[in-house]
């Protein structure tokens, strides 16, 4: 969607009963929704009622914060769009890796 010149943002988001976001780079993805200021649609479409959902960065996004490997040197934590409470951990039970910077940061 963001690839070409986006329609009314807004409006399309409000009248989606569920936003479902894939997997990819989470830092580069926020990146681009701040750009837009999608964050604050969402969070207008959340009050609303509407719901979020996804796999990997999809998952991450909606909390506090998210344990990511959008950055190449290690696992950190990222500020997310805390709709949700709480920090998420994609690939946490794939990926034995994941678990002691997790469990570091809480």
């Amino acid at each position: 969607m963001f690839f070409r010149r986006p329609p009314d943002l807004r409006e399309h988001v409000l009248s989606q009963d569920v936003i479902y976001v894939g997997g990819g780079n989470t830092k580069s993805m926020l990146g681009i929704w701040r750009e837009y200021g999608l964050p604050e649609i969402l969070r207008e479409a959340w009050e609303a009622g509407g719901g979020g959902a996804g796999l990997s960065a999809g998952a991450i996004c909606w909390f506090e914060q998210g344990l990511t490997d959008s950055f190449e040197e290690e696992l950190r934590p990222l500020q997310c769009l805390v709709l949700l409470k709480g920090s998420a951990c994609p690939h946490y039970d794939g990926d034995p890796a994941r678990r002691g910077p997790l469990h570091q940061r809480s």
